[in-house]
């Protein structure tokens, strides 16, 4: 857990100090979009390129999680059914020993 607010606290300054940089610029950047031409300020354009970075990040980490997540249950599944047939073989020569030691009546 320690790791985690670590790596956050870490990113929340990276973050901080490319949007501190980008604001001290007051340069007006030519941007198209899909219908529009406007001149923005490099501040926003910074602003709008960090967030759709940090979403793309945790969309790519939710879905690497999910992964993992079902590689997990599907090996626990897999884990469980040995398990079942090794107390089977187990019990089976458990029966198979005590049949090999009793007496033979005559």
């Amino acid at each position: 857990m320690i790791k985690f607010w670590i790596n956050l606290t870490v990113i929340a300054v990276i973050v901080c100090f490319g949007l501190a940089i980008g604001a001290a610029n007051d340069g007006l950047v030519p941007f198209d979009f899909l219908v529009v031409k406007a001149e923005v300020t490099l501040a926003s354009v910074l602003v709008v390129g960090v967030c759709f970075g940090f979403a793309l990040g945790a969309l790519g980490s939710i879905l690497f999680f999910l992964k993992l997540w079902n590689e997990h249950r599907k090996t626990r599944s897999e884990l469980n059914k040995v398990r079942k047939q090794l107390r089977a073989y187990e019990d089976e020569r458990k029966k198979e020993q005590k049949e090999d030691n009793l007496p033979v009546k005559a």
